[in-house]
């Protein structure tokens, strides 16, 4: 299979970027090291190249009934240059994806999906689309648009600047468009806070240019996918094909507040319902591993007792804690904070114990 190349990729390589491969894209795993740029993030500001990304364009007159239909937010209430991030579930309730919904006009939409499950979202919707006859049309831009991050303490300012806005009235989920074709989200996939530019491939050449300046201006760094997942995972924020797949809830993820019961109905109501009053067969965990292993996904859990319980989605070494971390799903039954499991790493087992998520609070 031919890979994806981002616009930039010969930039990011002319920057020494180390180059590797993501949900079929060639993308910068790194340019000096994860450590700096995972601290250029929490000290002052990194800039991620995120045009990878999913983009789906929805319009139509029932584009909106479409999307309270097929999500299990309530969209409806989301205003123009508003949005929220949300669940398409299958009939058993299952994600289809985790992606953010942006409401650009009336009953126009644009919705930022995880790039592992781009083709998959975007037959699911048409299926939906096609097979019930909604007067919506989908349109796959992902490759038409240049898609760039920027995280950190000086996030905000160079955003602020950068597209000359005063104050701070700028809520999270909201965004703003600029001439000649930018669109800014108050957005970040960490901890901290963070900014979102969108443009045509046309401009993101000179776009990327100006956002770089700033950044290394202001003591930052440009930053790769190792740097990414690190502030993801510390965020404890779910990444698709590890904390996100169909065989997962939303209930079972520990993320019931993203599923409005009071609407009439959404694909996967039922099961969920069924779910809620029956209790679910699994849950999230944080893990704190006793040691300085890094266990992977899929990594077998077992009870102090020897039992098989659930398995590992992600690990870590975070440099915050100066600790190992992992999440993983384990049975309901399984275990409660400060308790201890065994992870099954190749050729040892390793402790690990249970603790609050998100990571970081109460312990």
């Amino acid at each position: 299979m031919t890979l994806r190349e981002l616009p930039l990729s010969d930039f990011h390589r002319s920057c020494g970027a180390r180059m590797g491969v993501f949900c079929g894209w060639e993308m910068p795993l790194y340019y000096r090291s994860i450590r700096e740029e995972y601290f250029a993030c929490t000290n002052s500001c990194g800039l991620f190249d995120i045009s990878h990304l999913g983009k789906f364009l929805l319009r139509g007159k029932e584009a909106t009934p479409f999307l309270d239909y097929a999500t299990c937010r309530k969209v409806s209430e989301i205003k123009e240059g508003r949005g929220k991030y949300i669940f398409f579930l299958n009939w058993r309730g299952g994600i289809v994806d985790g992606a953010t919904l942006f409401r650009e006009k009336e009953e126009e939409w644009l919705l930022i999906s995880n790039a592992g499950a781009r083709e998959k979202l975007f037959r699911w919707l048409d299926y939906l689309i096609k097979t019930n006859k909604w007067e919506v049309e989908i349109e796959d831009v992902t490759e038409k648009k240049a898609l760039f991050a920027i995280q950190g303490p000086e996030a905000a300012v160079i955003a602020k600047e950068l597209f000359q806005v005063s104050g701070d009235n700028w809520p999270k989920f909201s965004f703003r468009k600029f001439p000649p074709g930018f669109q800014v989200t108050h957005l970040a996939f960490s901890k901290e806070d963070g900014f979102e530019i969108m443009s045509d491939v046309s401009l993101g050449s000179g776009l990327w240019e100006k956002l770089f300046k700033e950044v290394e201006r202001r003591g930052g760094a440009l930053c790769g996918l190792g740097a990414r997942d690190l502030l993801r995972f510390e965020a404890t924020f779910p990444l698709y094909g590890q904390e996100i797949d169909e065989t997962i809830t939303p209930l079972e993820l520990g993320r019931e507040d993203l599923v409005d019961w009071e609407k009439a109905d959404f694909i996967g109501k039922k099961p969920l319902l069924l779910e809620k009053e029956e209790g679910s067969k699994k849950r999230l965990v944080g893990l704190e591993i006793l040691g300085r292993r890094i266990p992977r996904y899929g990594y077998p859990l077992y009870t102090k007792e020897g039992m098989p319980c659930g398995y590992v989605t992600s690990g870590n070494y975070s440099f915050s804690w100066h600790k190992v971390l992992a999440l993983g799903f384990i049975s309901s039954i399984s275990g409660e904070k400060g308790e201890t499991l065994l992870v099954a790493a190749p050729r040892t087992r390793l402790e690990a114990i249970i603790v609050n998520l998100p990571f970081g609070e109460g312990g």
